[in-house]
């Protein structure tokens, strides 16, 4: 048992042994909400979509967005007036019981009721996700979530995938009524789950002398007057605006094709629940190989410009014909991809900001914008009053584009902010070096060649991170002239950066520096390819 533990560990190097009780429970709890999440979803959707299709969405949207913002202001209101874990419990269990208790008292949901389904869902998930990512926060010090988010994502897509199955089975067996009231236990086993840990949260935290509010109403009015005098804000704000658009018009378009491809509601619920417990499978494996690489090659806005690009191709795909394969195709993207890639690097993105703000734009952006612009999805196409889904996969293809604008705004701005924060010391470039891709290095070349001018005096840390990065990636052009450096720190750093660089011509050279340290660095970078070491005899150290 004990080794199969040990090989699950090797799974996720990211988890020290320390870490790995908190982040298994941190992760379990992910896990068990989105579980209970996965499961409303595929009820809330199958039975509004069997008895209202697809045209009553746009109405669903406003309606569920009014109701998120104003959970989420309720919400913002008292998060600071109780313990984050007691909070959680609270909220947990008095969602899972209100569930339970609809589900036994109305057998036959009317109209009414399915709408508020709908909203109960976008509310849930909206306060519930938040608080989560609050609570976790209290445990986890900035570096260390950085390296655990994969983790609990993984997580996250495990319970979609254990939900998703509950969801087709529950439906199957039961009805698609019978999911709501599974919906509402897992949120209550996900309280329990809290409450018999209350010992173990108490023993490892928090971590500071107060929890965290990021979405304190107070958090959230920070974040707002940030991104207004932030480029990288705005970008990111315009970036959600366009995404959340683009989602919604894209969530109608294949809600139709669901709704007309299965019109019995069982049939429906059991398709919408099979589907989503193999997209979480899918989102697993991309989340753990996929995502990675793509940030190793592309950086972290590289692999954030993905998603928009994807839902552009899903719209180009509707518009040609919006049949079942790409109306699957489309919720892939909406969801699977926005899930495994997207929010993965925009939570990489948020490390370019000041630390204090991480988690309150964050709060902001995803309890505020997406809401927002959720409401302005469904006024746009309550407007619209088309059911053509060609006319609206073109609407959606503009949205698309504006996402895709953003994104590349953001990028810019992204790269901008990185070089600001590592010019003046604010961020580590050694905790942002995997977040950096092939495509970002020429303009830390330029950042490279700036510090190697401006620092004569002393070198510092951030020259010297900075030269050790563009080693590891080949690139030499400001190495090799850090050379001639007046400081023999610096050309010994890029002495040792050029190690297997191709550049041994250069470093033989250097073999003749007045600094025996510089002598000693290119020596070590030369290794096998110094060749004839004789005229070295001569020298004393």
């Amino acid at each position: 048992m004990r080794r199969a533990f040990e090989h699950f560990w090797r799974i996720l190097p990211a988890v020290r042994r320390a870490e790995r009780s908190r982040a298994l429970f941190f992760t379990g709890l992910f896990a068990l909400m989105t579980a209970a999440q996965t499961v409303g979803l595929a009820g809330s959707e199958a039975l509004f979509l069997s008895e209202l299709g697809a045209a009553r969405l746009p109405l669903a949207f406003l309606v569920a967005a009014i109701a998120a913002m104003l959970g989420s202001a309720i919400y913002a209101a008292v998060v600071g007036a109780a313990r984050n874990d007691a909070l959680f419990t609270q909220m947990l269990a008095g969602s899972g019981l209100v569930l339970l208790g609809a589900a036994i008292a109305v057998p036959a949901p009317g109209t009414t009721a399915r709408f508020a389904l709908i909203a109960a869902y976008y509310v849930t998930q909206c306060v519930l996700t938040n608080h989560f990512w609050t609570f976790a926060g209290d445990y986890f010090d900035t570096l260390t979530s950085k390296r655990l988010v994969p983790v609990f994502s993984i997580g996250s897509s495990a319970g979609g995938l254990v939900g998703g199955a509950f969801g087709a089975v529950a439906a199957d067996a039961l009805g698609p009524l019978a999911t709501i009231a599974v919906w509402g236990a897992l949120l209550c086993a996900t309280a329990a789950m809290l409450v018999i840990a209350r010992r173990p949260l108490r023993r490892w935290g928090p971590l500071g002398d107060e929890e965290a509010d990021e979405t304190s109403v107070a958090g959230i009015a920070a974040a707002v007057s940030y991104v207004r005098r932030s480029r990288l804000g705005r970008w990111l704000l315009l970036s959600s605006v366009g995404m959340v658009l683009a989602q919604f018009i894209a969530q109608y378009v294949y809600s139709d094709v669901f709704a007309r491809s299965y019109p019995d509601p069982t049939a429906l619920a059991v398709f919408i629940g099979t589907y989503l417990a193999l997209s979480n499978l899918v989102e697993i494996a991309v989340g753990v190989w996929v995502t990675p690489a793509l940030i190793r090659r592309f950086g972290v806005t590289g692999a954030y410009a993905v998603h928009p690009a994807l839902t552009l191709a899903s719209f180009a795909a509707l518009f040609v014909s919006a049949r079942l394969d790409t109306a699957i195709a489309a919720r892939a993207n909406r969801e699977l991809i926005e899930n495994a890639v997207a929010q993965n690097a925009r939570t990489l993105v948020f490390n370019a900001l000041p630390a204090r703000f991480r988690g309150r734009i964050r709060a902001f952006l995803e309890g505020v914008v997406t809401y927002g612009a959720m409401t302005a999805a469904g006024a746009l196409l309550l407007a619209v009053k088309t059911p053509d889904l060609r006319a609206l996969s073109a609407l959606g293809g503009g949205a698309a584009l504006m996402y895709l604008f953003a994104n590349f705004g953001a990028r810019h701005a992204y790269l901008d902010a990185l070089v600001e924060g590592i010019r003046t010391g604010r961020l580590d470039l050694g905790d942002l070096d995997d977040e950096i891709g092939e495509w970002d290095a020429a303009r830390l070349a330029d950042l490279c060649d700036e510090l190697l001018r401006a620092e004569s005096a002393r070198a510092s840390r951030s020259l010297l991170q900075l030269i050790a990065s563009l080693g590891q990636r080949r690139v030499t052009p400001p190495l090799v002239r850090g050379l001639a450096h007046r400081l023999a720190p610096v050309r010994a750093a890029c002495a040792r950066a050029l190690s297997g660089c191709g550049e041994d011509a250069v470093l033989r050279a250097v073999l003749a520096d007045p600094d025996a340290d510089v002598r000693f660095a290119a020596l070590e970078a030369l290794g096998d390819a110094a060749g004839d070491l004789s005229p070295l005899l001569g020298d004393p150290d």
